[in-house]
């Protein structure tokens, strides 16, 4: 039987929209040879949460309720929110720490590190999204998700994560000719 999962709105097909500005589903820009979670549950990984659209499964923590999720993008963007769903139940995340362009972070590293945002999850975020201080993420190629603590289970369970935002174009110079 599985779990009863938070449901959130049915506009997160790829684009959202905030205003005047549109926000999309970064998972094309993933590179998922730079994708990995430390004490991730090998039967339950990482990447159940971020492109198993259907919910059935998710990642799960193993040995207790933390986590060290790192996503490397293959070209810098602009992280606006991030959608998360889970169980609605003890396993979902409660307090995670967002760290920006510092790749190969480990449990002590989150811990003792000042993050570039710390978030207290509530059920609104479940059903909703989760903004980002989108001020401090205008450049970002690598984002590390710390999961410190959970809603009090001995282990976490997400059944997505979802990132949207925006792509900055960047100028190849090696691509531009001379002229003249």
């Amino acid at each position: 039987m599985m779990p009863n999962f938070m449901a959130g709105n049915q506009q997160q097909q790829g684009v959202q929209q905030k205003g005047g500005d549109v926000y999309e589903d970064l998972e094309a820009y993933i590179d998922k040879t730079q994708i990995q979670c430390l004490n991730e549950d090998p039967n339950f990984p990482l990447e159940s949460a971020l492109f198993d659209k259907s919910r059935n499964i998710y990642l799960k923590s193993d040995c207790d309720e933390q986590l060290v999720i790192q996503i490397g993008f293959n070209t810098a963007v602009r992280l606006h929110h991030i959608v998360f769903r889970s169980p609605d139940d003890s396993s979902a995340p409660d307090h995670i720490k967002l760290f920006i362009n510092q790749q190969n972070l480990d449990f002590d590293n989150c811990e003792n590190s000042v993050a570039t945002q710390e978030i207290d999850l509530t059920d609104a975020d479940f059903k909703g999204q989760t903004d980002t201080r989108y001020v401090k993420f205008q450049n970002v190629k690598h984002l590390t998700i710390y999961v410190q603590s959970n809603k009090g289970s001995d282990v976490t369970k997400i059944s997505q994560i979802r990132l949207f935002g925006q792509t900055i174009h960047e100028t190849n110079m090696n691509n531009l000719k001379k002229s003249g």
